[in-house]
């Protein structure tokens, strides 16, 4: 993969495209002219620099997204056949093999196979990990711990979304997915934890 960073610039048929790519060129980026602007947001840049289309990878995305939210509706349903639990751990070793998929190639689908995988394993353990927070707090605290609860997951997202480009450009495509195996892993171990301290309780 170039060490280069890529850099999307959207064509509205206007301006002289050629000579901003041409500067971007010898400014040391590669730049990618897309007349789909939507794209310039959504396509990875991983993708891209691996010389995938604006077009696949803008396809990939579309099933990520697709992946993160269909199995909305029946993920209740696992909850209540498997327990909380199951589904959360589930959806951590999706997220595991995600991972693991995106590191062992760059070919086509090997980012799409991560990025469906991805999206299933944020869903279980999104949807999971949000039944178990509406069970610890007593009806007064709820508007608290809920608002807490979506600083943290909202504030993560954006510190993420900013620092993962620049980890891409810096440490390239492994290191990106490097960072997840110790995140799940934490989140795993609280997750057992929790188990664990709630079976005697149960019993």
């Amino acid at each position: 993969m170039s060490s280069r960073p890529t850099i999307a610039i959207a064509d509205y048929g206007a301006g002289n495209l050629r000579s901003l790519a041409s500067a971007l060129v010898r400014a040391g980026a590669d730049p990618v002219v897309t007349t789909d602007a939507d794209a310039v947001a959504r396509a990875p840049l991983a993708m891209i620099a691996c010389d995938h289309s604006v077009t696949d990878a803008t396809l990939g995305m579309q099933w990520h997204i697709l992946a993160m939210f269909a199995p909305s509706f029946f993920t209740g349903h696992l909850i209540a056949r498997f327990g909380v639990e199951r589904v959360t751990g589930a959806g951590l070793a999706l997220l595991i093999i995600s991972g693991l998929v995106a590191m062992a190639g760059i070919t086509l689908w090997h980012f799409w196979s991560a990025l469906i995988l991805l999206g299933l394993g944020w869903n279980f353990g999104f949807i999971g990990a949000t039944s178990m927070v509406t069970r610890c707090y007593r009806p007064e605290e709820r508007n608290k711990v809920q608002s807490f609860n979506d600083f943290l997951i909202f504030g993560s997202l954006a510190i993420s979304s900013l620092a993962s480009g620049k980890l891409l450009v810096s440490y390239g495509w492994d290191a990106v997915n490097g960072v997840l195996f110790p995140v799940v892993l934490a989140a795993g171990a609280l997750l057992l934890w929790l188990t664990l301290r709630q079976r005697p309780q149960a019993a």
